[in-house]
């Protein structure tokens, strides 16, 4: 039998019985900024899309010269690493180099300013490397159809879906649709559904640049019912089919009984979620229809040389693998050749765990390494012995 677990690929809405999240603390003033860029670590190294972060004040670039530097470059104040803070008046100060601005540029922009003063200056063979070190911090209000409406103060490097997080997640009858207004009052698109052709947010624009987001209603609402808490989607007027309904908001891996599972419609019909022979229905999910996803409790427990044994939530055609890796992984004291699977038909050993499909209800075993297993055992022995060989010193 086909077994499921729901999880929201928005992963943000909130159910009508409570939060999904915890929250951190909402920054209420202005005032908080300088305390919250002081909590972040120094380090805090962030990839970020280096053709879409806007530059501004406050941001620390770090430069590194590839391929290591020479004792003229030295002398001509040019440093191997560097960290670069962007100033109020919006330019970074490179040692050797000069000014540079930057406030409003990419990062990638910024980068090809510096390569041309580099290339000013010396040899083209010179490359000075330009990352974004330690993001500034933003407040940011967000209103609407949020847990906790407010202001908020972020990493510039956060979005717009992490800004709906910390504000408590979507209430109910909230959409994945919104707007952003920036701070130069341009008006951006907010549109938190999932698209597999880029496998991120449709518009999740970053915080740096941006003042307010306001999240939308739904207008088109389909509700979904999965163990006694209700949510809601907003889809096209004209409906969505099924399985694009699927891919663009619900992650469906373990829990949920398909069989079971159905389609009220608003005009009072029942059509079955999923047949055996043909997978999903081929229905088209109009606005007002309700998805009732039936639960049923299955897991596979984990146990022995893994990081974090316990129960893992069933997973239709995962193999032992898998859930090992579920799991954590192995430890470094793990006998990878010695994994048992206790099925509810028997013990199964000298088996393929990158192809063996693990049945619901199972058991995985993964045996230590013989040192590690009999490490009580070594101690005692070696102590006994320890203790004979200063007897019989003493006894001498």
């Amino acid at each position: 039998m086909l077994l499921m677990l729901i999880v929201l690929k928005l992963g943000l809405l909130s159910s009508n019985g409570g939060n999904f999240f915890s929250l951190s603390s909402a920054f209420q003033s202005q005032e908080d900024l300088s305390s919250a860029a002081a909590s972040l670590p120094d380090h805090a190294f962030v990839l970020v899309d280096r053709d879409e972060y806007l530059l501004d004040v406050s941001d620390i670039l770090k430069t590194t010269v590839e391929g290591g530097l020479s004792e003229y470059l030295f002398s001509c104040g040019i440093l191997p690493t560097e960290m670069c803070t962007v100033t109020t008046d919006g330019y970074i100060n490179v040692s050797g180099i000069g000014s540079i601005d930057v406030a409003g540029a990419t990062i990638s922009e910024a980068q090809a300013r510096l390569d041309a003063l580099v290339r000013q200056y010396y040899s083209s063979s010179l490359q000075i490397s330009l990352t974004l070190h330690k993001p500034r911090v933003t407040s940011v209000a967000i209103r609407g159809m949020v847990r906790n409406p407010g202001n908020y103060i972020l990493s510039a490097t956060s979005r717009v879906s992490d800004l709906v997080l910390e504000s408590g997640g979507l209430v109910f009858y909230g959409s994945h649709l919104g707007r952003a207004v920036s701070q130069q009052d341009d008006s951006l698109p907010v549109d938190l559904s999932f698209s597999a052709e880029t496998n991120r947010f449709r518009d999740d624009p970053f915080l740096g640049n941006l003042s307010v987001v306001e999240m939308f209603p739904c207008s088109n609402p389909v509700f979904v019912n999965y163990r006694g808490s209700i949510i809601t989607v907003d889809i096209a007027p004209d409906g969505t089919s099924l399985s694009d309904l699927l891919h663009e908001f619900i992650i469906l891996r373990g829990d949920v009984n398909l069989e079971q599972s159905y389609i009220s419609s608003r005009d009072d019909r029942t059509v079955p979620l999923w047949d055996q022979n043909r997978g999903f229905t081929e229905y088209t999910v109009a606005p007002f229809d309700t998805l009732n996803l039936a639960y049923q409790d299955e897991s596979v427990f984990v146990s022995g040389a893994v990081y974090s044994p316990g129960m893992i939530p069933f997973n239709p055609t995962s193999t032992v693998s898998w859930y090992i890796q579920a799991a954590g992984g192995y430890l470094n004291e793990a006998n990878r050749g010695n994994v048992i699977v206790s099925t509810p038909s028997g013990n199964v050993e000298n088996l393929d765990i990158d192809t063996f499909v693990v049945q619901p209800n199972s058991t995985i075993e993964v045996k230590y390494k013989w040192i590690a297993a009999n490490s009580e055992y070594i101690a005692l022995t070696m102590t006994a012995i320890s203790l004979i060989m200063s007897v019989l010193y003493l006894t001498q």
